[in-house]
């Protein structure tokens, strides 16, 4: 699918849902399902997979269901996971035009839907430019070939980049040229070519693959080549003019039309500063907070309800880009302990934050909590060093909860959508694995979640706080085997068959949690995760003890008392943590043989699923058709019960589907199609599947279910004997009770 056709498609969704939505209520798109083709001449997915658009009960989650699924499918396309173009002919004007659409589109919405500015900011962000230089790449290049006597000649280099750009431009094409230009540059040097074009993530094959393949490589033209670098420079200002939406000074450039002079301003000096270097921490919280200035002004343009939507489209770009700036030098301040610099910086993600998610309540009462408290906190004015330090804990922790929050809703929104896309393209393992990580790791999320890591150890120092803080706490004992390891990526894919508890020293965050492991405790909280890494996600999603140690006595003497001991760990509420030697459970062993044994045989048995046979069952059963072949208790009960009951006592109306109804919607003919998708996902289970690997698989079969069809035998049965029973029993009894009692 072309990238302008993928975008065309967005448009109609966004039409579709605004329309059936009205607003309010979200319902299944049934176009979505047209998405998904294979290209059997490749054999390469060119389509999006079909999904369903699952309709939820209140507006807000209906909204955000809608859009991260938006979401997730553009940024798949932006990390060229799925192809631009196959088998189309797109003229360069057409892309750019459709970009255009697209773009004002988003804008619109961003304006008139508070809920989903987040996310639709980031879909925005994963989209060309698109500009009206769309026809100059088409007449450029050709006024290039022929100043430098560049012969058309069919399978030559330069004539097939030609075609791809006549016939389908793409992003891509800002990493080819600028390859060339770096070629021509090294004196024809291939490596340098080979160099440049996968900087831009574009290999041998995908150059190939275009339905105007690049075969060749190119060659030194018989021409002034300082000249023809020269000419090839401002064509490639052309290209970024179209395609490059995030590049701060074109989109400066771009924007300056509807700027005020003094946010133009600011704005040049943030491209003029150097990047996101910096050379000591005064000079790298300058830059942060010059951007955080910067940021503030968009931020009012933005929310005045008389900007325009081509106003904001332009805006949310300097804005996004801006974000992404400050977060990688709040990334590269990893030296920064001053109370003071730590508290202005996350006073300014917060006003960020508040002016892109209006409708988080909380976060607008953190930031006016912040930005009443935290100056003299941070210079220890607040009666005294301790209460002020204690202050900005609390708040320090009310923040934590509130990024945490938004953190685990985003990964709960996007895990799941990326994995089946991923799996339904057949993406790379590691780019799903990190695909929310790498989207959080740009925004504010993860730049307040390091500045707060920065100033716990701080703030616990001169609170005179205890000396363990709970990533992921635990609400009951545990017990295991103390076992001490360097850092976690040293025990990444190993399974622990005893109960343990590892007392770690670097853990990074990008870690999973093996199997076996209960609980996890950091030695040094320079080497401790984030609380919105991954492995603070995985952890709190399984139940899993992460803690970092403030003190590195305490994590010495745990070394020292309890290295390969068993031990009981407990998380008290005051915060501390509470560590004692205890027995070894008398019975671990012969489990743990029991469990190796079974586990050997089922390895080797294997595994069937009964999603076909439907027990002989009826569509739907009344109560007194309920049996225990046929229901659970809770129904049956209902059942049994009633008959017992004086006349005057009642129990709730009821009918039931049977044992066996799901086998038997699968196998009609309305998921004709759902079937055999459910049964080639099933089937990758084994006893030897990994918890990881067996959560994505039932994800993904959770998003197959809720795509079924309501059969209509299965219909017309309750409602027959939903009418059945309400004829018995229906509200009339309640009626004739009343008469009695008057």
């Amino acid at each position: 699918m072309s990238l302008k056709r993928r975008y065309e498609n967005c448009l109609d969704f966004l039409d579709q849902w605004e329309k059936s939505s009205q607003g309010l209520h979200m319902r299944r798109l049934a176009s979505w399902t047209t998405l998904v083709q294979v290209d059997s001449s490749k054999a390469v997915w060119s389509r999006m997979p079909s999904m369903p658009l699952i309709g939820m009960s209140g507006e807000e989650e209906n909204n955000e269901e809608f859009w991260s699924w938006i979401f997730v499918w553009q940024r798949f396309s932006f990390q060229q996971l799925l192809t631009w173009e196959r088998n189309t002919c797109t003229q360069p004007r057409m892309l750019a035009g459709t970009t255009n659409q697209i773009t004002q589109r988003l804008a619109e919405l961003w304006k008139s839907t508070a809920s989903c500015r987040l996310w639709i900011r980031w879909t925005l962000s994963t989209m060309g430019r698109g500009g009206s230089a769309g026809q100059q790449i088409r007449d450029e290049i050709l006024v290039i070939m022929h100043a430098h006597d560049i012969k058309e000649i069919h399978g030559t280099y330069y004539e097939q980049w030609n075609q791809k750009l006549h016939n389908n431009t793409t992003p891509a094409d800002i990493g080819i040229c600028r390859a060339i230009i770096a070629y021509l540059r090294s004196g024809g040097d291939m490596g340098t070519y080979w160099k440049v074009l996968g900087e831009h993530g574009i290999t041998k094959d995908h150059l190939s693959s275009y339905s105007r393949p690049i075969t060749t490589e190119p060659y030194m033209v018989q021409t002034d080549v300082g000249r023809l670098i020269g000419d090839f420079e401002p064509y490639l200002g052309i290209l970024r003019n179209v395609h490059d939406a995030l590049d701060l000074q074109l989109a400066l450039d771009h924007a300056k039309g509807c700027l005020p002079g003094h946010v133009q301003g600011k704005l040049q000096d943030i491209c003029n500063m150097g990047g996101t270097g910096f050379g000591s921490l005064d000079e790298g919280h300058g830059k942060f907070m010059k951007i955080s200035s910067a940021r503030d002004d968009l931020l009012a343009i933005l929310n005045n309800k008389g900007t325009e939507p081509a106003v904001i489209k332009q805006l949310l770009v300097i804005d996004y880009t801006l974000e992404t700036q400050q977060s990688v030098l709040v990334q590269g301040l990893t030296a920064e302990t001053r109370l003071p610099q730590l508290c202005e910086q996350l006073r300014a993600l917060l006003t960020a934050l508040v002016g892109h998610l209006p409708q988080e309540d909380e976060l607008q009462a953190l930031l006016a909590d912040w930005t009443t408290f935290s100056e003299s906190c941070s210079h220890k004015r607040w009666n005294s060093p301790e209460e002020s330090a204690l202050l900005l804990k609390a708040l320090c922790d009310r923040t934590s909860r509130v990024v945490g929050e938004l953190s685990d809703k985003c990964q709960t929104l996007m895990g799941p959508k990326a994995a089946f896309l991923g799996a339904a393209i057949d993406a790379p393992r590691k780019n799903i694995d990190v695909f929310v990580d790498e989207v959080l790791r740009g925004t504010s999320l993860m730049a307040v979640s390091l500045i707060l890591q920065r100033m716990e150890p701080v703030l616990r120092d001169i609170a005179h706080l205890p000396p363990w803080q709970m990533i992921s706490p635990i609400d009951k004992p545990i017990k295991g085997v103390l076992q001490l390891i360097d850092k976690m990526t040293g025990v990444q894919g190993e399974v622990f068959h005893t109960p343990t508890i590892l007392l770690s020293g670097a853990v990074s965050g990008e870690e999973e949690v093996p199997d076996g492991v209960l609980g996890v405790l950091v030695r040094s909280a320079k080497e401790a995760p984030d609380i919105l890494s991954h492995c603070a996600v995985r952890a709190r999603n399984f139940g899993v003890l992460l803690c970092t140690c403030f003190d590195p006595k305490i994590s010495e003497k745990l070394a020292a008392d309890f290295a390969n001991k068993w031990i009981e760990v407990r998380c008290k509420a005051d915060g501390s943590l509470v560590v004692a030697a205890c027995e070894k459970p008398a019975t671990l062993e012969a489990t743990q043989a029991a469990a190796e044994a079974e586990q050997a045989k089922a390895a080797q048995a294997e595994v069937k699923m009964n999603l076909t046979d439907d027990l002989s069952c009826s569509w739907c059963v009344r109560p007194d058709e309920m049996n225990r072949t046929s229901v659970g208790s809770k129904s049956l009960n209902l059942a049994l019960l009633r008959p017992k009951l004086p006349a005057e006592i009642f129990t709730p109306q009821a009918v039931a589907l049977p044992y066996g109804t799901m086998q038997k919607s699968l196998t009609d003919d309305a998921n004709k199609q759902v079937l055999p998708m459910l049964q080639k996902v099933l089937n990758r289970l084994q006893p030897h599947t990994s918890n990881e690997d067996a959560q994505v698989i039932f994800e993904e079969a959770q998003q197959i279910i809720e795509s079924m069809k309501f059969p209509k035998a299965l219909k017309e049965a309750m409602h027959k004997a939903m009418g059945e029973v309400g004829a018995k029993d229906g509200e009339e009894r309640l009626t004739k009770l009343l008469q009695a009692c008057e």
